[in-house]
């Protein structure tokens, strides 16, 4: 199967590179809370949403800022980086480890 952006065929093979690279990424630079995760969080609290889902969303370092932000907000996050996922766990967010076709 094909994944289609603007009426562009990507090839499997490179959905399947993307996610290998991904996977493997070392997952370091994304476990700190950076500048724009400050940013993102205010602009989706905005909206005032009852549920956030963040797709590729690594460790999870923006779902912890809006978190911080929404005591009530259900918030998950998904991503193909099982290592990234479960360093997010461990810290107490709700992300689940999968790609596009879990959801």
């Amino acid at each position: 199967m094909s994944f289609q952006i603007e009426n562009v065929a990507l090839p499997d093979e490179e959905q399947a590179s993307a996610k290998a690279y991904w996977g493997s990424i070392d997952f370091s630079f994304y476990k700190a809370k950076r500048p724009w995760s400050e940013f993102i969080a205010a602009e989706v609290l905005k909206f005032q949403p009852r549920a956030v889902l963040e797709f590729g969303c690594n460790a999870g370092k923006n779902i912890a800022v809006i978190n911080d932000g929404a005591k009530n907000v259900f918030i998950s996050g998904i991503d193909v980086n099982a290592q990234a996922v479960a360093f997010g766990r461990k810290k107490g967010l709700r992300l689940a480890h999968g790609d596009e076709t879990v959801c």
